[in-house]
């Protein structure tokens, strides 16, 4: 006889997974998926956006709308590497599309295709060093981002500028290195150092400034459209947004004038009445003054003669004294023969 718990078999009613009423809990296909849900949920909070659509894709990184595409190359194992790349692509792109950033009005942006490239990669690295001034360790995990884009891209390989990246590139590695003092990737050094002489050259002065750019981004939009001008590229930064606001004010105040054309003659008008008002006030004081020496001089007799009747004893009693503001009528006076 056999002693001891015995093995019941399963219900036939049973769903599948699930035995005496309890959830088999299946195991994780991929040890990466608690990190890549735990990145994106703080890539929300850095963008300030809980409503911000996060995805591994193959597709390039980057945002369109409300939605951001991270890489998916987190494998298994999690290497530093990898961990880092994913770190830095989604740090870079939640700076860039914070929403208590101000981000840069349409009008200050370039139509020219280098000034446009220029332009935004200048304000690309001031979101990144902004970023990195609140929350020191993303400045880490984005430089290991543009160190494993500049060796995709062998940027670290060239010699010469005729092979460098265009000017834009340069320019943005350049504001990201004197924005954070960070000493950037072989490869991003590679290629600021090879424009860095002729953006010093021609820009030099202008870059004196910016630190003291970086918060306002209005600043920082005047102060990149200037260093566009400076490199050469300013007949592509078209219309100035400044003298166009300016512009309007103008037409505005002309438009008023036109919509009120009496208000000229209103205040012409106002102005001479003003300066005919202290002849005026100055004849009422006058009368009023003399008015009351009248009243005032008129009471004084009148009290005299009080006084001088109460001291003959001649004043009336008080009985038939009346007030003079209510007086009674007066009575005929009686006739009496004798």
């Amino acid at each position: 006889m056999r002693t001891g718990l015995t093995r019941q078999p399963a219900r036939v009613d049973e769903p599948p997974g699930q035995r005496h009423g309890r959830d088999e809990k299946k195991p994780t296909d991929n040890p990466a998926d608690p990190f890549k849900k735990a990145l994106a949920e703080a890539t929300k909070v850095m963008a300030n956006d809980p409503e911000l659509s996060v995805s591994y894709t193959v597709d390039p990184s980057g945002l369109s709308g409300d939605a951001m595409r991270l890489p998916p190359q987190v494998s298994r194992r999690m290497t530093r590497e990898e961990v880092l790349l994913a770190r830095g692509t989604a740090d870079a792109l939640a700076s860039s599309t914070n929403t208590t950033m101000p981000r840069p009005t349409p009008a200050m942006s370039p139509p020219g295709d280098m000034a446009r490239d220029i332009y935004e990669a200048m304000e690309t690295a001031r979101c990144e060093a902004m970023g990195a001034r609140d929350m020191p360790g993303t400045a880490g995990n984005i430089d290991a981002k543009i160190a494993n884009d500049t060796a995709r891209l062998g940027f670290d390989q060239i010699t010469d500028r005729a092979e460098a990246p265009p000017l834009a590139a340069a320019a943005g590695y350049l504001v990201r290195n004197l924005a954070t003092g960070r000493d950037l990737p072989a490869g991003a050094r590679n290629v600021m150092e090879l424009w860095q002489g002729f953006i010093e050259e021609q820009a030099g002065g202008t870059l004196e400034d910016l630190k003291d750019k970086l918060a306002d981004q209005t600043e920082f939009a005047r102060f990149a459209r200037q260093v566009i001008t400076d490199l050469g590229y300013g007949d592509q930064l078209g219309e100035d947004p400044d003298a166009s606001d300016e512009d309007q004010d103008d037409q505005a105040e002309d438009s008023e004038e036109e919509e009120n054309p009496d208000d000229t003659g209103q205040d012409e008008s106002e102005e001479q009445t003003g300066e005919a008002d202290p002849e005026q006030s100055q004849e009422e004081q006058q009368d009023a003054a003399e008015a009351r020496f009248r009243w005032t001089k008129w009471l004084t007799r009148k009290w005299a003669k009080k006084r001088y009747a109460r001291r003959r004893g001649t004043a009336r009693p008080a009985a038939a004294r009346t007030d003079f503001r209510r007086r009674p009528p007066r009575l005929p006076r009686l006739r009496h023969r004798v």
